[in-house]
């Protein structure tokens, strides 16, 4: 059964792009416009999204605002991991979606879609326990370089146990 993505993204070209290379992948894709549109979808129907890659400025309710709401939510929709996609970069930012339960940071002009499917890839095979080797894409940290230079580090963003 393929996994389901619901992507919170306002800009047209964005969305296409995502949602073409999650489709070539295999994944379902949803989209929601905006992050009430994204948290009225969570919190009605928690369990029909494996993962949310959600963008951080947004038009109602920026994605931080979603993370923060879907997170205290007396619901399943807590659960449904979500990685932040964005072009802020800040690491006062990054530290705070990553400590309100963000599993992944993405700084959108360090990436191109391909490989932030790649990393989601990595994420579900960690997450059914098939340890495969990380891409060379996963070792970049997220808000570091741009595409198509060379890492400074090799430490990922990641929150802490």
């Amino acid at each position: 059964m393929a996994k389901t993505i619901l992507l919170v993204e306002d800009e047209q070209l964005i969305k296409d792009m995502y949602q073409k290379v999650f489709q070539e992948r295999g994944y379902e894709v949803a989209v929601a416009e905006d992050g009430e549109q994204a948290l009225q979808r969570l919190l009605t129907e928690p369990t029909k999204y494996d993962l949310v890659l959600l963008d951080i400025m947004m038009p109602k309710l920026d994605g931080i605002s979603v993370l923060r709401r879907l997170k205290a939510a007396d619901s399943s929709a807590k659960t449904v991991p979500v990685f932040l996609l964005t072009n802020l970069g800040m690491d006062t930012l990054i530290k705070e979606a990553l400590s309100l339960g963000a599993e992944q940071f993405f700084v959108k002009a360090n990436y191109l879609p391909n490989q932030i499917v790649d990393e989601i890839d990595q994420y579900f095979k960690r997450k059914e326990g098939q340890t495969a080797p990380p891409s060379s894409e996963s070792t970049t940290p997220a808000s570091a370089t741009p595409t198509g230079s060379t890492p400074s580090s090799t430490a990922e963003v990641k929150p802490e146990p």
